[in-house]
């Protein structure tokens, strides 16, 4: 979309229909279901994204053909040649990040690109008059160095994409610490709450000034005072010299005060005033299935959310039971089914939570292969989270109603990838049925 909205002519392909596609369509772009090798013919450049593999047809074709084929990141990068770029990073929160950092720094119109949907950047893309962009960054396969941001703006790093970094966060710090002494931009904005990200200051060289955010007692910009509601959270951001600034985020929880505190910072760091950057921050248009709330019931709620990785889900669940205090917490699960298989203890460790954990099959990316290992998964985390006293099954419409059917009121937490999105959505049509309020 980013290339559409900057005036190239653009063709594009996917598996399905989606909104994605929709989208494209609805701004004249001719777009073409299923992968056939005559896409490829008449077009100067293929580009690809990290879901698709190299032995895709049109990959193939494109290759034989001599054209150009590239990543994501490799074609935002010369989209955006000749503009000061801002690069989002970090292991997750860009989206959420990017689209506050993007309304934090309204005033001075930069182009924003995120890899997720908001009511103000369909297919993630604001086009803007001034002369910088706020980019969210891919770190896999080491795409965010295609990069060469003037400032970077992280998140945390946690373990992630083990296929390529490897098990812990040894690889990810070594991989941004090359970003860093490669690259050497101006800035560097990041959260002190991931201890790898000391570990990443204390590699990293170069002449790239560090600027830390956070609830930490170190960091140089501190959350404080952060009161959670529904709809967001008003926390306090209290910088090295001068006055708090009094903030509101319009995502929930302690995490939504961080991540904006990682986007007011960026913004004042790049001259604009405080005040308005807080309430320019106040109206940002947070991307979907990030804490959303679906059925709102004195019996029952229901939130959805993207999260996947451990520390993902635990900072969602704690959301949950910070805003539902009593409630009856199941969280059902579908954050299976990348390249590399979850870290089970790691993964029960972040569900405890909960008091009933109902996650979906294992998708055949998750393990080696084979009905029984993905068995054996979900009974190794059933095994792990009943030592705690949660329980644990396989996820069916039976039991997310006995899991709701308690007794006591109940909040039901999605939790996982937009590919899981048709299942997540069956699981809300089963809730409203249950308390007679079809959707």
């Amino acid at each position: 979309m980013l290339a559409v909205e900057l005036g190239h002519h653009v063709t594009a392909g996917d598996l399905r229909a989606n909104h994605r596609t929709a989208a494209l369509e609805k701004r004249g772009v001719a777009v073409y279901l299923g992968h056939d090798t005559t896409h490829v013919d008449g077009v100067d450049e293929v580009v690809i994204s990290g879901g698709v593999p190299t032995d895709n047809p049109v990959v193939t074709a494109a290759r034989r053909a001599g054209k150009p084929v590239l990543g994501r990141t490799e074609a935002l990068a010369e989209l955006l040649r000749g503009s000061r770029v801002l690069s989002v990073v970090g292991s997750f929160g860009k989206s959420t990040t990017t689209a506050l950092a993007g309304a934090a720094l309204r005033s001075i119109d930069p182009t924003m690109y995120m890899g997720a949907d908001a009511t103000d950047a369909i297919c993630g893309v604001r086009v803007g008059s001034g002369p910088d962009s706020i980019v969210e960054t891919c770190e896999y396969r080491d795409e965010m160095l295609c990069m060469s941001p003037s400032a970077l703006l992280m998140t945390g790093l946690w373990e992630n994409h083990e296929d390529w970094f490897g098990p812990g966060t040894d690889g990810v710090v070594e991989a941004f610490s090359r970003l860093i002494d490669s690259r050497d931009p101006e800035l560097l904005v990041a959260c002190s709450d991931s201890p790898a990200v000391a570990d990443l200051l204390e590699q990293a060289a170069g002449s790239t000034e560090a600027v830390t955010f956070g609830v930490d007692a170190s960091a140089d910009y501190r959350v404080t005072g952060h009161s959670p509601s529904d709809d967001g959270v008003a926390f306090e951001l209290r910088p090295p010299e001068g006055e708090a600034i009094h903030a509101w985020s319009p995502v929930p929880g302690e995490h939504g005060a961080v991540n904006a505190a990682g986007a007011l910072t960026l913004a004042m760091t790049q001259g604009v005033e405080p005040r308005t950057a807080a309430r320019d921050l106040a109206r940002a248009a947070v991307p979907y299935r990030r804490f959303e709330w679906r059925i709102r019931d004195n019996r029952l709620d229901l939130v959805d959310d993207n999260a996947r990785l451990p520390a993902q889900i635990a900072t969602s669940l704690r959301t949950a039971r910070e805003l539902r205090p009593g409630r009856r917490l199941v969280a059902v699960c579908g954050f299976w089914g990348r390249l590399n298989a979850r870290n089970l203890p790691a993964t029960a460790r972040s569900l405890r939570a909960a008091d009933v954990v109902l996650p979906f099959e294992l998708g055949g990316n998750a393990t080696s292969a084979g009905g029984a290992e993905r068995d054996d998964s979900i009974s190794r985390l059933a095994e792990l989270l009943g030592a705690d006293g949660v329980q644990c099954e396989e996820y069916s419409e039976k039991a997310l109603l006995d899991g709701v059917d308690e007794g006591l009121p109940a909040c039901v937490i999605t939790l996982g990838y937009d590919g899981e999105l048709d299942r997540f959505r069956q699981v809300e049509d089963v809730l409203r049925r249950y308390l007679g309020r079809p959707g």
